[in-house]
């Protein structure tokens, strides 16, 4: 009971990833930037939940386009999912969830990877999953290796070469400019 069997498996990891993943790291990033501590704490502002809404809308338009899942069973998918970050049983540490940074960027990651797919697909960026880019970009916590990489590289290199170098996109791409200009905002 409750097993879903399935031809094929890669239309449902990457729902997990575009969905869950992707949805844990858009509130611990937009979490860090506003000053929360948890995942609970970071949804509860209104502000970070309509952009964690729009990126999983958005995330969802590609999963649905390119797998053809049914608007309305991913919608209540999507719903369950938020359902669990706001559970205050469920609470988790913002840093816990945002470590990582370099990873979580990388071009087949929760971030970079359903952001191309939504410009392939839609011949657009996406308004709500780069804003969570731009704060992935922008974390910092001392404890965690790759923040301090993270903040290194930018220091140095600023925002538009760091991203470049850890997600492969090359500087005159539409989503890397839609990145920067939400840094720039």
């Amino acid at each position: 009971k409750g097993i879903t069997y399935v031809d094929e498996l890669t239309p449902y990891i990457e729902r997990k990833l575009f969905t869950v993943n992707t949805g844990h790291a858009a509130a611990a990033y937009l979490g860090k930037k506003y000053n929360y501590e948890t995942i609970e704490q970071a949804i509860q502002d209104p502000e970070i939940h309509q952009v964690l809404e729009g990126t999983l809308k958005e995330t969802g338009d590609v999963l649905i386009e390119k797998y053809q899942f049914d608007r309305d069973k991913h919608d209540q998918y999507r719903e369950t999912i938020i359902g669990r970050f706001t559970n205050p049983y469920l609470s988790d540490e913002i840093v816990r969830v945002g470590r990582g940074p370099l990873r979580k960027l990388s071009a087949n990651d929760r971030l970079i990877r359903p952001a191309l797919l939504y410009v392939e697909l839609f011949n657009k960026a996406p308004e709500n999953l780069t804003q969570v880019i731009a704060a992935a970009l922008q974390y910092r916590h001392s404890e965690d290796p790759e923040a301090v990489e993270l903040q290194q590289k930018v220091e140095v290199n600023g925002y538009p070469k760091t991203l470049e170098e850890i997600s492969g996109l090359p500087k005159d791409h539409l989503l890397h400019q839609h990145i920067i200009d939400k840094l720039e905002n």
